[in-house]
């Protein structure tokens, strides 16, 4: 799962590099480009983490999380 936090000055960045790569992002394109023009940083999340995205996925994340 890939989460970004953009800064509001660097939001330009994102239309630069669309510009150039004329087309979506695959998990870690733009954090690769991106590293080379700002400073980028990276964090490892513990624990469990749900795609609730389908009703399947959302009622087995409520299941574990009641328990």
């Amino acid at each position: 799962m890939c989460l970004y936090y953009i800064p509001a000055q660097c939001l330009g960045l994102v239309n630069d590099y669309m510009k150039i790569k004329n087309k979506a992002d695959a998990t870690g394109n733009y954090i690769d480009w991106l590293k080379d023009r700002v400073d980028t940083y990276g964090f490892v999340f513990g624990g469990s983490w749900y795609d609730i995205g389908d009703f399947k996925y959302l009622t087995e994340a409520k299941d574990n999380f009641a328990q």
